[in-house]
């Protein structure tokens, strides 16, 4: 009978469709546009009408009516009911999928302005489609367009086993271990570099390609091999000791 009651049901639980009498018995006070609209619901309202000038019929479905039918035609009203579902759930699709694209569009946005990694976008080839600074300077290069078109990671892509690694897949051993490779810079000089990636897929679900985060592990990579030696050799003469061969004898004895 009021607005405050027509509000509680509609919060009440979900309505796929609300068909209602216009204009409202003089007794009862709602306007059902504003109220659905202050409920927040994109739920579709059909009114049913005594017969009236289009003009009219047009001015209630700007202010946010589906469609309106006349008392004396409603065999229509099954039809009215139907084409306001079916705009209602393509309606809810579009706005998923523009989510989706947001979401996807501020992913890529926050991937490729990361200054502390190198990120690179490749096609199912392997080629790089779009690099981010960090990559270009890494590789020494001066401008990502001379980097563009470049395959340094077709080999990895096309190579199942080192595929699934960059993926992040659990290996045959039961274990996820980081890819490490070596991929030359402008100046030849190969780059120790550790990669993680994911597949890109479009909104049909088809793949797309791969993002890829390059980590320079060249300094740590040598720091390591330096702690290592260290470790094996002695400080003073620089002669292999106990630890370093306790590892050959170690080593030996597995091979038989």
């Amino acid at each position: 009978q009021t607005s405050e009651q027509c509000a509680d049901r509609l919060r009440s639980k979900h309505y796929d469709v609300v068909i209602a009498e216009y204009p409202p018995p003089k007794h009862e006070k709602i306007s059902l546009v504003e109220l659905l609209r202050r409920v927040g619901r994109h739920t579709p309202l059909i009114f049913v009408t005594p017969r009236m000038a289009r003009e009219a019929a047009a001015d209630l479905i700007t202010q946010g009516a589906a469609d309106c039918v006349e008392m004396n035609n409603l065999g229509q009203l099954v039809i009215a009911v139907r084409r306001a579902l079916r705009e209602n759930t393509l309606r809810g699709e579009r706005s998923r999928v523009e989510k989706k694209l947001r979401n996807s569009e501020a992913h890529y946005r926050a991937l490729m302005g990361n200054l502390a990694f190198g990120v690179c976008r490749c096609g199912i080839d392997g080629r790089f489609v779009d690099v981010n600074r960090t990559l270009v300077s890494m590789l020494g290069y001066s401008a990502k367009e001379e980097l563009l078109g470049s395959n340094l990671a077709a080999a990895i892509l096309y190579d199942p086993v080192r595929r699934a690694q960059l993926l992040g897949q659990m290996g045959e051993n039961g274990r996820i271990d980081p890819l490490e490779t070596a991929w030359p810079a402008k100046n030849s000089t190969p780059l120790k570099v550790r990669l993680s990636g994911r597949e890109v897929s479009t909104d049909e679900g088809k793949k797309d390609g791969y993002e890829i985060i390059v980590e320079d592990v060249t300094k740590q990579q040598k720091i390591e091999d330096d702690l290592r030696e260290q470790a094996a050799k002695d400080p003073l003469t620089g002669l292999a000791n106990y630890r370093h061969l306790q590892d050959l004898l170690e080593n030996e004895l597995r091979r038989y």
